[in-house]
C-alpha cells in the first residue's frame, strides 16, 4: 500500500434553550483540524514533479449556527437558520473560503 499519514480532531458545543414553550433556540460551533501526507518510497520522490509536494495537507474548517424557531397556531411552526462555514487552507491558501447560508423554514404538522 501507499504509506499516507491523516490525522483530524474535531470540537463540538451545541447550545438548546427554551426560554418560553413556544420559542426554541440553538447555537452550534464545530471546529476541525485536519492534517496529512504521504510518504512514497524513493522510487516516486526522485521524479521531477514529485507527488509529496502535491499531497501535503493542512486544513482548519469551522462551522457557526444560529437557528431559532416559533410554534404558531396549532400544528405549525416557523424558523430561520443561520450557518457560517470558514475552511483555511494552511498549506497554499488556495482553497480557504467562507460560506454563509440562511434558511427560512415553515412546517405544518398534521
Amino acid at each position: 500500500g501507499v504509506p499516507y499519514t491523516n490525522e483530524s480532531n474535531s470540537y463540538a458545543l451545541s447550545l438548546n434553550a427554551r426560554p418560553r414553550d413556544d420559542i426554541t433556540f440553538i447555537a452550534d460551533i464545530n471546529h476541525t483540524i485536519s492534517a496529512g501526507e504521504l510518504l512514497p518510497g524513493t522510487a516516486i520522490t526522485e521524479t521531477p514533479d514529485s507527488l509529496t509536494s502535491f499531497s501535503t495537507l493542512k486544513v482548519s474548517e469551522t462551522v457557526l449556527s444560529i437557528g431559532i424557531t416559533k410554534k404558531l397556531r396549532t400544528g405549525w411552526k416557523v424558523g430561520l437558520k443561520l450557518l457560517s462555514n470558514i475552511y483555511h487552507d494552511e498549506t497554499g491558501n488556495r482553497q480557504d473560503g467562507t460560506l454563509y447560508i440562511t434558511t427560512f423554514s415553515l412546517k405544518r404538522s398534521f
